[in-house]
């Protein structure tokens, strides 16, 4: 489902998020979307946006599983980069982290300054985490030891990327890749990180530096692609689809796993 926020010249509303003084004690309706069960959660709360603080949404609209709400956590100094693509300035985005109580995985949350406005989430999982619907053939791809990449053991998962209007707001790929980084310091893990691309995200990941891992000869991925393409390098083939403008060609596409290369992903963590 699409959302907007943003209804053309309205952007304007957040070109202040470069100010440096936040809203003290204010009462903010929030409806910020839950990614473990799949719909808003929603309510009102008190917050003073100088000090860290707990948030608990106790609804959510629609849900999968059982409406537990959404626990986060707010900090001041928790805050990333994105960028206007209208007036080409950089804003500041509020970080909100969430935690799902079933599984123990978390999400980021990129918000406006007032935290009024989600721009967009991404959704990390640990490899040690999973739940019992993450199995399959990619999760086998996705978790298997790559030693020539520098990939073994314990890694982080992007699972999912979320910009709510993409046409005006841009980065949140980037700065979701900066949070699996973190996520990865914080949990004490070499920078082994992961993701399940869904077609429409393949050039993207692709152009922000990620490649795709190798597929096992024995697989239905390999047979898949190769049938396909007459060709095993699923790089060169994204890498041809971009190159020739060509992307509706992804749209028979199933997901693809995906990896941050160890110097892209090093290069993050000396920004964090």
């Amino acid at each position: 489902m699409k959302i907007s926020f943003y209804q053309g010249t309205a952007i304007k509303r957040y070109d202040s998020c470069l100010s440096n003084q936040l809203f003290t004690g204010k009462n903010i309706s929030l409806k910020i979307y839950n990614p473990y069960e799949e719909g808003f959660s929603y309510g009102d709360v008190e917050i003073d946006l100088n000090k860290p603080d707990k948030i608990k949404l106790e609804k959510t609209a629609v849900y999968q599983r059982e409406n537990i709400g959404l626990d986060m956590d707010y900090s001041p100094s928790r805050i990333g980069t994105l960028w206007d693509k209208i007036s080409r300035q950089p804003i500041k985005t509020l970080i909100l982290t969430s935690i799902d109580s079933l599984t123990g995985n978390c999400a980021y949350h990129f918000m406006s300054e007032n935290l009024e406005n989600e721009y967009g989430y991404v959704k990390l999982k640990d490899s040690n985490h999973l739940d019992k619907y993450d199995t399959g053939e990619i999760y086998s791809i996705l978790n298997s030891d790559y030693p020539e990449l520098g990939i073994t053991g314990n890694r982080v998962i992007i699972d999912y990327v979320q910009n709510w209007d993409s046409e005006y707001i841009g980065g949140i790929g980037l700065l979701a890749d900066k949070m699996a980084v973190k996520h990865c310091l914080d949990l004490g893990y070499d920078l082994n990180i992961v993701a399940e691309a869904i077609p429409t995200a393949i050039p993207i990941h692709y152009k922000r530096g990620m490649k795709v891992l190798p597929i096992s000869t024995d697989t239905h991925m390999h047979n898949y692609f190769y049938n396909r393409y007459h060709n095993e390098d699923l790089n060169k083939i994204i890498s041809n689809i971009i190159n020739e403008q060509n992307i509706i060609e992804l749209s028979g596409w199933q997901p693809v796993p995906m990896y941050i290369p160890k110097n892209i992903a090093e290069s993050y963590a000396k920004d964090l």
